[in-house]
């Protein structure tokens, strides 16, 4: 986890990998307790997750698409 030798503030640069880390491992947390509750994971679902993460879109904003899409479904 050592700075590049161009990376000029060193202890800026760990703390963006340790955040880093941090996220890849509550992505990887994620995956595995919906495997666990027997759902399927695809690519696309991980890119959800990230999605998420990152703040692109909220918890709630995805639950209305999915209330949005069975409602599509049923009718």
């Amino acid at each position: 986890m050592d700075a590049p030798p161009f990376c000029e503030n060193k202890s800026l640069y760990r703390v963006i990998c340790l955040e880093h880390i941090k996220k890849e491992q509550a992505i990887r947390e994620a995956v595995f307790s919906a495997q666990m509750e027997g759902l399927r994971v695809t690519a696309e679902t991980e890119r959800r997750i990230r999605k998420i993460l990152d703040g692109e879109l909220t918890v709630e904003e995805r639950v209305q698409q999915l209330k949005s899409n069975a409602r599509k479904r049923t009718c």
